[in-house]
């Protein structure tokens, strides 16, 4: 079978989950603000309302782009998964027309060349897709062909169905590395929000220890 296209695998901002350092994240934050104590307190070191606020628009913005990250990731696994299924589904059908081609033309080296019987067939897929493009219109723009591979079943009709499914292939194949590729900028987009956050978060963690120290209740209510 030909070369198949490879999902992209997911990469980790760290070890510990992308779910976990937003949960993680809004307990802080929203604890803070919701608490006047504790917003009261921090607000000593220089975090106030406004802070707060812009720190929501953060980790509203980053659950966004998890989610659009997930999304990408959800659509360039359909992709190509469709890819490889159709890939898989005309090669089949390729390869025994090859044999058909090869029996009905054993002794014709002309049409053996334009059919591009000889050898072994290509894996990678460019070399793959060309192959094909070349047995089937060298095949359809033959009559000498066409008639001869009619007369083992297959057909003018068929051919040109064998024909349209390489390009439907090939779309196929292009929309998968789209995808991919979506895939990869939604992450790096995921990643860069997620730093965002995770900067803020780490300086609000240093002052709540300094503005909260000796108060344990309050540190657990914020996971820390």
């Amino acid at each position: 079978m030909a070369e198949e296209v490879k999902e992209t695998k997911k990469r980790t901002v760290k070890t510990i989950s992308v779910d976990d350092r937003i949960t993680n994240a809004e307990l802080i934050i929203k604890g803070i603000r919701n608490n006047p104590e504790m917003k009261s307190a921090i607000g000593k070191y220089g975090i106030g309302d406004t802070e707060l606020v812009n720190a929501l628009l953060i980790l509203e913005r980053t659950i966004e782009s998890v989610n659009a990250q997930k999304k990408e990731y959800s659509e360039q696994y359909k992709a190509v998964e469709e890819f490889n299924s159709a890939k898989g589904e005309l090669d089949t059908l390729y390869m025994k027309d090859v044999k058909i081609a090869r029996i009905a033309f054993e002794n014709d080296s002309e049409k053996e060349t334009l059919l591009n019987l000889k050898g072994s067939r290509n894996r990678a897929y460019s070399s793959w897709i060309s192959e094909l493009r070349t047995f089937y219109d060298n095949a359809l723009g033959n009559s000498e062909v066409t008639e001869t591979l009619s007369e083992f079943g297959l057909t003018d009709e068929k051919l040109k169905g064998r024909r349209t499914l390489v390009d439907n292939v090939s779309e196929k194949r292009i929309t998968a590395e789209k995808e991919k590729a979506e895939a990869v900028a939604a992450t790096d987009a995921r990643d860069a929000r997620i730093a965002e956050l995770e900067d803020f978060v780490s300086d609000l963690k240093l002052l709540a220890k300094v503005a909260f120290k000796g108060n344990n209740e309050w540190f657990s209510k914020l996971g820390m």
